[in-house]
């Protein structure tokens, strides 16, 4: 399989505010650019914060596309994989929180939609839940993608291993207080399924109460931390080496595929 270089910006996001965060996360990708990682991947919803009110579709409506062609412009720029985090995707009168998977080509290869919808967010009342768990193939093998909240479910996870994948990507705004959630489920996702995980935080704070902890990571599958960003804006970027993967299930058959 080989070794694959990932790439987590971890951003703080101002609510509602397109032209900011567009223009924070270029930053950012410009940076990963030198860094020549092949993957890069940003945080749940960071072109538009969750500006969760009435004028959220409008909101939503207006940016769809030029996000679409903003992050397709980046991925052909910069020459990588971008995992656009999630962006409000708006289909007729329904938004999803999705991430799109853009190829180096500026071509979109894959989405997902986020199915478990948070309740405390009430995010049922802005968002329509997505319905298939796809896989997506790369040049390193198969990914996967859940999002935040969503790792508190092993069975998207689950159904991504059995599907074949060797990195999961978990694009989130987890707040505090549950930043020790947030590593052991990582960890327990990772050891499960034997598989990378990907977390990628957001920093920063919404009012009048959330504040977000960052701590993005980079997990193997044998549920070792093996970078993490703490509590900054900050670009990390590690080389894992996907052979561990297959090493790791054959050592410890918990699947048998």
């Amino acid at each position: 399989m080989g070794t694959l270089r990932i790439a987590l910006v971890q951003m703080d996001v101002e609510m509602g505010n397109w032209e900011e965060n567009s223009r924070r996360a270029q930053v950012f990708l410009e940076q990963v650019f030198n860094l020549q990682a092949q993957i890069c991947i940003l945080p749940e919803m960071w072109s538009t914060g969750f500006a969760l009110d009435n004028d959220f579709f409008s909101l939503a409506s207006r940016n769809f596309e030029k996000t679409i062609d903003l992050m397709r412009s980046w991925a052909r720029t910069f020459r990588f994989f971008l995992l656009g985090g999630t962006i409000p995707e708006v289909s007729g009168k329904e938004i999803f929180n999705t991430c799109y998977l853009v190829s180096p080509f500026g071509e979109i290869t894959g989405s997902y939609r986020k199915r478990k919808l948070f309740p405390l967010l009430k995010e049922e009342k802005f968002f329509s839940p997505g319905k298939e768990v796809p896989i997506f193939s790369t040049p390193w093998g198969k990914i996967g993608v859940q999002i935040c909240y969503e790792l508190r479910f092993p069975e998207g996870f689950k159904e991504l291993r059995v599907k074949g994948a060797n990195i999961v990507f978990l694009p989130a705004q987890f707040p505090h207080p549950r930043e020790s959630h947030w590593e052991t489920l990582i960890r327990a996702r990772a050891i499960e399924n034997q598989f990378y995980v990907v977390g990628c935080n957001r920093v920063g704070s919404d009012p009048p109460s959330l504040n977000y902890f960052g701590n993005s990571m980079i997990v193997d599958p044998g549920g070792e931390v093996l970078l993490t960003g703490r509590g900054n804006e900050c670009v990390i970027s590690l080389e894992i080496d996907l052979s561990k993967v297959e090493k790791i299930r054959k050592e410890l058959p918990l699947l048998q595929d």
